[in-house]
């Protein structure tokens, strides 16, 4: 990556350089060392994967330095993203996009920093047109208000915080038009649109006061999807469709619903955003457990090469005595899971890729007296916690460096049950995530409860006949194989040392009433993404 050897001689004095490489990945300072137009050829998430595991390689200590078996495992993600990133030159109609963007004023030096800045996103169309793409080189498009919303009661404002630094300003109960084009969309793919928007007092919660309907509809729906950005704007999804070759128009109605507040607060509307789908891969995390059979032989040797270096510490963790008489035995065994002994009773696992997987038992992550703790044989553990009354409550939970992967991004997932009557769910979740190793709280909001469909532009038999894919949307909830419910709350990072400590409070978004009377936890998966 620097493209010079480790040391340098000046006037007869060798320096070494490998102690001002760790402090410049340390310090986030690698556009310092790395070589020069490297950068701009590399896809981001494959050149922190690339500079994370090269910065152990020169750690000082040989104990902290990855096997070379890990270092391939590391090198292969990268490249894999690499490749990913590469061939999206192959996907994206670039040439009729570097025309737009050469309309638009726009620069870059070369195509493979124009696909950079289209991750990113960049204005067009008089800076009326938020253009971005997605991995995939599926086109996103967002319009600005002013370009494509209307009414008696709306206004122009400016809007720093704004993608266009312009938008419209309303008060929501008195409803306004929605006359919006296409210009950029990726053909045959699905599509939602989305009104984004935010108040202007910043407080209210998700609930949006206005239904709607197109056009030539005579029935309005409800918002059932609701998201919040990074940057505080709230998504609202109205419909799904898939795109045409040549571009597709909307007219769409938003009207008061039958009861508002008589003080309507005033609302920011930013504009209207065309998102691609993303579906469940058909691969869901139960299927990772199914092994490719292919070639598969039965030597020691074979199945030593896809064991953990460890394994021999982890399975000395065990509460149990193991047993197996080869390493293929050995190998699913490791895959299916035990338990261990660890600080704590915990579920131990490994994936695919021979990263290490953990489930946290209820009580070990929930403040005992806040629950109820029953007896269950539906449980790993044998017992779960039910939450007798509420709108808040908070997970805690430390993991040491010997039960996780290190330099690994983990996503976090609570397991849990409903109680039949589950109205009081419907509401979205916050969960605010206290994480000492980035100094700061993190808001995600998630739901219990899978929202309805959103209604689909198209045919009605489409709708009436063919059984939608599973979405792929953060937050929402997912049935597991063994009928128990998860959701991703949050995603972690481990540090050299693979070590953990979070913090996270549920409640209510803001002004929603919540209550988590009769959630059932059996306890806290953690898996390397």
């Amino acid at each position: 990556m620097c493209g010079t050897l480790c040391y340098e001689q000046i006037n007869g004095t060798l320096n070494i350089l490998v102690s001002t490489w760790r402090k410049c990945y340390e310090e986030d300072k690698l556009d310092e060392i790395i070589f020069s137009g490297l950068r701009e050829q590399m896809e981001p998430g494959s050149l922190k994967l690339f500079s994370a595991i090269a910065y152990q390689c020169v750690k000082k200590s040989r104990e902290e330095r990855p096997t070379m078996d890990e270092i391939i495992k590391e090198l292969e993600l990268a490249l894999k993203q690499q490749e990913v990133f590469e061939d999206l030159e192959n996907k994206v109609n670039l040439e009729e996009i570097i025309k737009v963007v050469k309309l638009a004023g726009g620069s870059y030096e070369s195509r493979n920093q124009l696909i950079l800045l289209l991750l990113k996103g960049i204005l067009v169309d008089d800076g009326k047109t938020f253009l971005s793409i997605n991995k995939k080189g599926e086109t996103c498009e967002m319009i600005s208000a002013l370009k494509c919303i209307s009414g008696d009661h709306v206004l122009s404002s400016s809007l720093q915080e704004s993608r266009f630094g312009s938008g419209r300003t309303t008060e929501m109960y008195k409803g306004f038009r929605v006359e919006v084009s296409t210009q950029f969309l990726s053909p045959h793919v699905t599509y939602t649109i989305n009104l984004v928007l935010k108040r202007t007092d910043q407080v209210g919660g998700t609930n949006v006061p206005f239904k709607y309907k197109l056009e030539n509809e005579t029935q309005y729906s409800n918002p059932c999807i609701v998201d919040v950005r990074e940057d505080g704007w709230l998504t609202i999804e109205l419909y799904q469709f898939t795109s045409s070759e040549k571009g597709d128009s909307f007219s769409i109605d938003i009207a008061q619903p039958l009861l508002y507040y008589s003080s309507a607060p005033l609302y920011f509307l930013e504009g209207i955003e065309f998102r691609p789908v993303e579906h469940e891969s058909h691969e869901n995390q139960e299927d990772e457990n199914k092994i490719d059979m292919q070639r598969i032989s039965d030597s020691d040797i074979y199945w030593e090469r896809k064991l953990m270096n460890d394994y021999t510490e982890i399975l000395a963790l065990s509460k149990e005595k193991l047993e197996w008489t080869t390493k293929k035995e050995l190998y699913f065994l490791l895959r299916k899971g035990f338990l261990v002994d660890n600080n704590g009773k915990k579920w131990f696992s490994m994936s695919k890729d021979m990263k290490k997987r953990l489930m946290i038992p209820a009580r070990a992550s929930l403040l005992d007296k806040e629950w109820i703790w029953k007896s269950s044989p539906e449980s790993r553990f044998g017992e779960m916690a039910e939450f007798p009354d509420g709108d808040r409550f908070l997970i805690k939970f430390k993991l040491t460096s010997e039960i996780l992967s290190p330099q690994t991004i983990y996503s976090c997932h609570i397991i849990y049950k409903l109680p039949e009557d589950d109205s009081s769910f419907q509401h979205h979740i916050q969960t605010t995530i206290d994480d000492p190793s980035c100094g700061s709280n993190r808001e995600r909001l998630i739901y219990l409860v899978t929202p309805p469909q959103t209604p689909i532009i198209g045919p009605k038999t489409d709708q009436d006949h063919i059984q939608p894919r599973p979405r792929k949307i953060k937050g929402h909830p997912r049935l597991r194989k063994d009928g128990w419910m998860e959701f991703q709350f949050c995603e972690i990072s481990t540090d050299t040392t693979g070590s953990i400590n979070m913090e996270i409070e549920f409640s209510g978004y803001r002004n929603e009433n919540v209550n988590f009377i009769g959630l059932v936890v059996q306890g806290i998966e953690i898996r390397p993404l």
